[in-house]
Formats: C-alpha cells, structure tokens, sequence
C-alpha cells in the first residue's frame, strides 16, 4: 500500500510522489508492464514498419523511400503514442488510487474499470498532445508551462467523468498554486527515466551480437517507449492523488469511493 496520505500538513512532495512511482513500478513490475506492452502494441508494429524501411534504405541506398512524408503516417506517428499512453495512463490512475487505499485490482479488473472512459481519454489525449507541442514549437519555454498546466488531465477524466475540455480546464485549475513543484517533478522524473532507459538500452545492446537486426531494433524501442509510458502514467496518477489530498483535502478513502 503506498503512503501518500502520510503526509503532514498534507503537502505536496516532490519526493514522495517520485518515491511512489518508482516503488509502485519495480513492486508489480510483472503486472505493469505487460500491461504497458499490451497498451503500446500499436506503437510496435508502427516502430517495426519504420525500421524495416530504414535497414532496408541502408541495404539499397534508397533513404528517399524511407523517408516517405506522408501526412496520415505523419499524424499517426505523433499521435499514437499519446493516445496509447492516456490509455494506460487511465488504467494506472484506477490501479493508484485502489493501492492507495489498500485494494489491489487484477489486470481484468483494471481494464474494465477504465474502458467506459476511454473514448474521452483519447480525445483528452490528442487534444493534451495538440496543445503542448504546438507550444514547444513556439521557443519551448510555452510548451513545458502547458504541459505542467495540463499533466493531470487524463485523471480528471477517469476520477471526475469530466470530457475532453472541461479535463483539460480541471488540470489547469488543479495544478494552480503547485506549478513549479509539478514543474520540478516533471524534470527529475524525466531525468531519472532518462538514466534508466539509457542502462536499459546499453544492457540489451550489449547483450547481443547482431546490432542491425529489425526485430532487435524494434523490441528495444518497444520496451523503452512502454518503460517510459508506464512510469510517465504512475507519476502522472500519483500527483493527482497528491494534489487533490494537498489542496482540497480529500482522503484516498473518498477517491477510491469513485470506483464503488
């Protein structure tokens, strides 16, 4: 059970939600992750096209062809892995706020419990993905103020049965008052995921002889892009328990109540 409500004065932590995530991740690694590969599998086959195109434009000289800027593949590209992580990101919130009260819920149970809420978590999700990184094209700086203003969008459409906008509206007002801290959770979340990846990517190259390799290439990507889609929607459940529990002091009993 994790301990979130433990927290004097009912603060937010920087390094209590960074301790959750990663403690709730390497605890039930055999339950997360398969259920992160099962969430991604899309983002391997589009992974899997791209690479066979690319070792094939090696093989051939033809990187015209492997560069194919087709405006639909283009979309899905950028898209896919955000819907594919909102997905997850709605399971995980289930699965947080029932740990947090002491419940573990199976894999069926997980999946069940979010799927009345998926197609507005999609939506919330293209829409989430839209706005930052039409904000990152604008110098940056935008980019990382919208995705601190928005990061707990997802939840507030699984916990609160908000749509698309009116989450996205929930987030900004949620996190109002806690910006730099959510601010300084995102960098040191990607800091610390980005160290991981890297170990985990330099252990399964080394592991192996032949680099060039499209399944090799594939699988590599597939785990880390799901490593990082899993940790990215613990920490982004485990802040929104820790804000709502911060700033309108509810308990993990009353979230959890959501669910019954």
């Amino acid at each position: 059970m994790a301990d979130l409500a433990v927290n004097p004065a009912n603060q937010f932590s920087i390094g209590q939600v960074l301790k959750q995530t990663f403690s709730a991740f390497f605890r039930r690694i055999t339950h997360f992750l398969p259920l992160g590969l099962l969430c991604y599998l899309p983002v391997a086959f589009i992974g899997y096209s791209q690479n066979s195109a690319m070792l094939n434009a090696q093989q051939t000289g033809n990187f015209a062809e492997a560069l194919n800027f087709n405006p639909f593949w283009m979309a899905i590209n950028f898209l896919l892995p955000m819907i594919c992580a909102g997905v997850f990101a709605a399971i995980a919130t289930y699965e947080v706020v029932l740990d947090e009260n002491g419940r573990r819920p199976s894999l069926g149970e997980a999946i069940a419990a979010a799927l009345p809420r998926i197609l507005p978590v999609v939506l919330a999700s293209i829409l989430f993905t839209i706005i930052v990184y039409t904000g990152m094209i604008f110098l940056f700086v935008p980019g990382l103020f919208l995705l601190t203003m928005l990061w707990v969008t997802v939840p507030t459409v699984v916990m609160e049965g908000l749509g698309p906008i009116a989450a996205l509206k929930r987030s900004a007002n949620l996190t109002k008052g806690y910006r730099w801290r959510v601010f300084g959770l995102i960098v040191l979340f990607i800091i610390m995921v980005f160290i991981l990846q890297w170990a985990l990517s330099l252990v399964l190259i080394l592991a192996t002889s032949e680099i060039a390799n499209v399944y090799l290439l594939t699988g590599i990507g597939y785990l880390g892009i799901t490593t990082f889609g899993v940790l990215s929607a613990l920490a982004v459940a485990y802040t929104y328990v820790a804000l709502k529990i911060a700033k309108e002091s509810a308990s993990v009993e009353e979230l959890a109540a959501v669910f019954d």
